[in-house]
């Protein structure tokens, strides 16, 4: 087998990231163009291989790679056998030695907006539509005394729609519900399309102290391109209007509490969007989470086209450039460069430099039920957000049950054969929601086979 490794390139240097030592090596380069082919030729078949290469450079490069391989363990042929899950210990014993830290209630299904990208918009199979349902004082109360019957000394309870400020009364007697019933300290957050606050849900927002992740795409013309009411209309001039009137209310508060949530589809026009948080006194200087929407299959071919994934390329990659230049500079990159590239940056970096075993661990994958927990209008419990309508993890009624977790990380486990030989197993973070971008998930029969254990037992 050729070596374990990835091989990649900057403007002045050659690298080989070796998979088997989590490392990263700047080589010459013959040993770059080499490496692939060492294991499977001999020193003769190299040289018709590579005639524009010196014989001795040839030879002194076959060698330094045969000492790595030797003394090191370094350019090694070796993969992984199988893939883990937190070290194969009982899920049982992994859900139950872990307090829970946030629980997400979905207070409604009901939104004012049709965000033509958006996960409940109909597009996509695998998830719920739009409804009129909202979530019941009793669903909700169910959910927060499980929650708090396993929680720290801190906690975090979040609201999640549709848009939760139309069901903003269950988002209070959650708030007086919790605060009358736990003493340890709260971190209240809601997720927003920030195009219904007014005077009174503000001063709530305020009293609480509630982290708000308001959703903005950008400048006027880039927001209201997707993020539109139910008749069309752009919700720019309106978003813009509340966040003003929210920080001339509550200045403080929204210095320190409100950040943004920014979703861009191709072509993105993401130097504008750059520029735009850069520039914007409301948002200049705030924390934003990117999320970024490629196509799914062919569900979004009628919103994106080829060019358009190409161009949203090449300014990510101008963008790239920029942030890397202000930290070699040893400057403070704007929010929005920061949200585009310091969190997988910082993790490639911290990763630990360890040999690669017999086993990989799923990188990017909670424990369920432990960091967060998503409870639906209906009351069915699911990892997160992100998988809120296949995989079941329980119920209101029965919480958290091992035999659906266990169907969850073992389904993953099977999807994940593929991974073991691929040269990013060891750095890559998708997690339980990417089940849903398997092509098995278009067959109706996989999705409702995804939550038969729930049906049975719930």
């Amino acid at each position: 087998m050729t070596p374990f490794v990835h091989k990649f390139e900057t403007d002045q240097f050659k690298y080989v990231y070796d998979v088997n030592s989590n490392r990263v090596f700047k080589v010459s380069d013959i040993t770059y163009e080499i490496i692939d082919q060492y294991q499977d030729h001999n020193f003769s078949e190299l040289i018709q291989l590579y005639p524009q290469f010196d014989k001795r450079d040839l030879k002194n490069a076959c060698r330094e790679i045969r000492k790595a391989r030797k003394k090191d363990k370094i350019f090694c042929s070796d993969r992984p056998s199988r893939m883990a899950f937190y070290g194969d210990h009982p899920v049982e014993d992994l859900i139950t030695s872990r307090p829970h830290e946030q629980l997400i209630l979905n207070v409604t299904e009901r939104c004012n907006l049709r965000c033509r990208y958006c996960a409940y918009s109909g597009l996509y199979p695998q998830m719920r539509k739009h409804s009129t349902k909202d979530m019941s004082f009793d669903t909700a109360k169910a959910a927060l005394h499980k929650f708090l019957h396993n929680c720290d000394n801190e906690c975090a309870i979040s609201f999640y729609g549709g848009e939760p400020l139309l069901n903003l009364d269950l988002v209070k007697l959650v708030v007086a519900e919790a605060e009358s019933h736990y003493d340890g300290k709260f971190f209240f957050s809601m997720t927003t399309n920030g195009t219904m606050l007014d005077l009174k849900s503000m001063d709530f927002l305020r009293e609480k102290n509630f982290f708000l992740l308001v959703s903005l795409d950008g400048p006027q013309e880039v927001h209201d391109s997707h993020r539109v009411y139910i008749d069309g209309r752009g919700s720019f001039e309106q978003l813009m209007r509340n966040l003003k009137q929210l920080h001339t209310r509550h200045t403080k508060y929204y210095d320190e509490m409100v950040s943004f949530s920014t979703v861009s589809i191709p072509p993105g026009r993401l130097k504008e969007v750059k520029n735009f948080f850069s520039t914007e006194p409301l948002v200049k200087n705030h924390m934003v989470q990117f999320t970024y929407v490629e196509g799914i299959d062919d569900l979004l071919k009628y919103l994106i086209k080829e060019e358009d994934i190409l161009q949203a390329r090449m300014d990510g990659k101008t963008l790239q450039d920029e942030y890397l230049c202000e930290m070699k500079r040893a400057n403070s990159p704007c929010a929005f460069l920061d949200s585009l590239f310091q969190k997988s940056l910082a993790r490639f970096y911290r990763r630990p430099k360890t040999f690669l075993g017999p086993r990989i661990e799923l990188n990017g994958c909670c424990i369920p039920g432990s960091r967060r927990i998503f409870v639906t209008v209906e009351g069915v419990l699911y990892v997160c957000e992100r998988l809120d309508s296949a995989y079941p993890i329980g119920s209101v009624e029965h919480w958290i049950e091992p035999k659906l977790v266990g169907k969850l990380v073992n389904d993953y486990l099977d999807a994940s054969k593929d991974c073991l030989s691929c040269w990013a197993c060891r750095i890559c973070s998708e997690c339980f929601a990417q089940l849903f971008r398997l092509p098995d998930w278009s067959d109706p029969a996989r999705r409702r086979d995804g939550g038969a254990e729930f049906h049975r037992h719930g």
